[in-house]
């Protein structure tokens, strides 16, 4: 999993008009489900097409099953999961995630 500058993504999400945010979105999907080889049963591309389909709302879901992900990958890499970071996510979504993938990135270097 890739570490990457939370205030640089925000901002370069808010230029484009959101399309870097959709992007950041998909290769934070994307790395940590080859992270937890769930390539069989999960992928970026039907995630990004929920959301399409469901005009926005499956976000919610995608918030709380990626955040319960982390927790897993978490727990592999011997560091404590937080307890509230899958309601927390629901707030905070994507930043949120971003910040406990770039920690598991620090913590293991």
């Amino acid at each position: 999993m890739r570490k990457r500058s939370i205030p640089l993504s925000v901002f370069l999400t808010v230029i484009t008009f959101g399309i870097y945010g959709i992007v950041w979105w998909f290769k934070v999907t994307e790395e940590i489900i080859k992270e937890l080889k769930y390539e069989s049963i999960d992928s970026a591309p039907l995630n990004l097409l929920y959301l399409i389909i469901s005009f926005g709302l499956y976000c919610f879901w995608w918030n709380y099953k990626i955040s319960t992900y982390l927790s897993t990958i978490e727990r592999r890499h011997n560091v404590e999961p937080d307890f509230w970071a899958p309601l927390m996510s629901l707030t905070f979504g994507i930043i949120l995630h971003q910040s406990r993938i770039n920690r598991l990135s620090v913590e293991n270097n």
